[in-house]
């Protein structure tokens, strides 16, 4: 693992975010479901890399969560640990429908809204924003 590669899928990951909100804005509201969804895939991925040195191979969120909640419990971060199981418990829905869209926005005949795509965005930043607090506190530091 290279803070190379960490840092290359955190900057995909912000840039599918950024990408959400524009299309948001302009009323793609499918797509902009489909690039919130892998904008956490990719921050969550990051994460995992820097944590457990390999990038899972899945798409769904609420299995990297589990995996960094693992890793942290590991390392005697229950603490850190906690953060993750919180977000999980408190944001089932909005996860759920994020990983819906990976494969909704893109495959079934599932329109989605601007409430929708509001709501994975919203579930991704908070997802970022964890996972950032995360890598402050274990690493002292945050390369942006």
């Amino acid at each position: 693992m290279s803070i190379g590669q960490v840092s290359l899928l955190r900057e995909r990951a912000k840039t599918f975010l950024e990408e959400a909100e524009s299309l948001l804005a302009r009323g793609k509201y499918d797509i902009a479901c489909f690039n919130a969804e892998q904008a956490t895939q990719l921050y969550l991925k990051a994460l995992t890399l820097r944590l457990l040195g390999y990038i899972p191979r899945t798409h769904r969120a609420k299995e990297i969560l589990g995996m960094i909640s693992k890793a942290l419990k590991e390392m005697g971060r229950e603490d850190l640990e906690r953060r993750i199981e919180d977000l999980v418990e408190n944001a089932k829905r909005d996860l759920r429908e994020l990983e819906d869209a990976y494969v909704g926005s893109r495959y079934l005949l599932r329109m989605y809204d601007r409430e929708d795509a509001v709501r994975c965005i919203e579930v991704a930043k908070r997802i970022f924003e964890i996972c950032r607090g995360i890598e402050d506190e274990i690493s002292g530091r945050f390369n942006r």
